[in-house]
């Protein structure tokens, strides 16, 4: 299957984008973001990108130029990635944030932001493990409601994403696929797991909020399936995520730096308490030699 992803400005194109986004998020339509935003932003200082197998467009991702207003930073800011869904999960994604990344290159950039919901491990794999992004910011109920499918009755916690594009983390993860393994990284660090699950009931088994090093954050691989089932359940679980990752990473200055399925039921993200230049520059950063750069 050829995947071609270009810029695109043309009104025709830019209609399909939002009807994709449509599909892609079961949005209501009022929540869409309407093609003449996109080509505001295509044609003044931001980036439209179209996805296309057999000259169909399939997906589309969209940002524009941010500023950090504490510092002055610029960086490139990634709104929304969407793909059909009867496509969905055969690499056009990672094709667009490819290109994407090539285009903030070409540009100037080294840093490019998002959001993701991190309840949402199949993001989490993509985001985390595939392209080697971090996390050192969490934001509770961030967009407030959103009437789609995947956030539907649900607060819309975020983590925010830092993509540091030249950083050997992300060239090596992107470019040469050298991604890491948990059972590498169990051999190497002691993991105190601070949310964790019983197997049969996924009751939450309680969280710790003593100074370790390394904390694992459990996650179930579903919660919108976990919704549909039992939403008091699904709620309970995201707001005892909501309370760890508020205190470990907005006060206790953890970075998100890893996340791994554990089997078809739970995943688990790494939180670490470490320097960000070593996570940055060792793509595999918990070994002590690491002859990968």
């Amino acid at each position: 299957m050829g995947i071609t992803v270009r810029p695109i400005s043309e009104p025709d194109l830019l209609s399909k984008a939002v009807d994709i986004g449509l599909d892609a998020w079961g949005s209501d339509p009022i929540e869409a973001t309407p093609s003449h935003v996109l080509k505001a932003a295509a044609e003044n200082g931001g980036l439209v990108l179209g996805a296309f197998i057999d000259n169909e467009m399939v997906g589309f991702s969209w940002g524009f130029i941010g500023r950090d207003y504490s510092s002055g930073k610029l960086y490139f800011y990634s709104h929304q990635t969407g793909v059909l869904n009867n496509i969905k999960y055969k690499g056009v994604g990672f094709e667009l944030k490819k290109s994407q990344r090539e285009w903030c290159i070409s540009q100037g950039f080294d840093l490019i932001k998002w959001t993701y919901d991190p309840a949402q491990s199949l993001n989490a794999y993509f985001n985390v493990n595939k392209l080697g992004v971090i996390s050192r910011t969490f934001k509770i109920n961030y967009y407030g409601e959103i009437r789609d499918s995947i956030n539907r009755g649900m607060p819309t916690d975020r983590l925010v994403i830092e993509w540091w594009i030249k950083t050997p983390r992300v060239e090596d993860r992107v470019e040469r696929k050298i991604h890491g393994e948990l059972k590498s990284i169990f051999s190497h660090l002691k993991i105190e797991r601070v949310i964790d699950f019983d197997s049969d009931s996924m009751s939450v088994s309680g969280w710790v909020k003593k100074g370790h090093r390394y904390i694992g954050v459990v996650i179930p691989r579903s919660i919108s399936k976990l919704r549909d089932q039992d939403p008091d359940k699904a709620l309970r679980w995201r707001l005892i995520l909501r309370e760890v990752l508020d205190h470990y990473i907005n006060r206790e200055n953890y970075i998100v730096s890893e996340f791994f399925n554990l089997d078809d039921r739970f995943g688990m993200y790494i939180l670490v308490n470490e320097d960000l230049d070593k996570i940055l520059n060792n793509t595999l950063w918990w070994k002590k030699h690491n002859t990968h750069n």
